[in-house]
């Protein structure tokens, strides 16, 4: 299983409208890793807004790669996901949530 996250918008319908190319998607298989990083964990991200979200992810990557001697051990044994993946994918949130600050998370959890 993984967490599909995106950026949307308040549009007043019932749901919001997700911003195009804000989806992103990481299996859990990483969320111990991401974790101890300093990811507040994807239930708690949902409904962040953007701004809010960004520091977070940012200093959560810069954990990761300050020491990936600790991180890359927690790589999954099945081979489902990588430390390079969480890297690649929180730096993608982080600009997301630059270039969208009001915006806020959405996802299939």
């Amino acid at each position: 299983m993984s967490a599909d996250v995106w950026l949307e918008v308040d549009t007043g319908a019932p749901e919001g409208q997700r911003i195009d190319g804000t989806e992103r998607n990481l299996t859990y298989n990483l969320s111990g890793m991401i974790r101890r990083a300093g990811f507040i964990g994807w239930q708690n991200l949902m409904g962040m807004v953007a701004a809010e979200a960004e520091p977070m992810l940012r200093k959560t990557v810069e954990n990761l790669r300050s020491d990936p001697a600790e991180y890359r051990p927690l790589n999954p044994s099945n081979g489902w996901g990588t430390y390079e993946d969480a890297i690649e994918v929180l730096e993608a949130m982080a600009g997301d949530c630059a270039r969208h600050p009001k915006a806020v998370y959405g996802g299939w959890l």
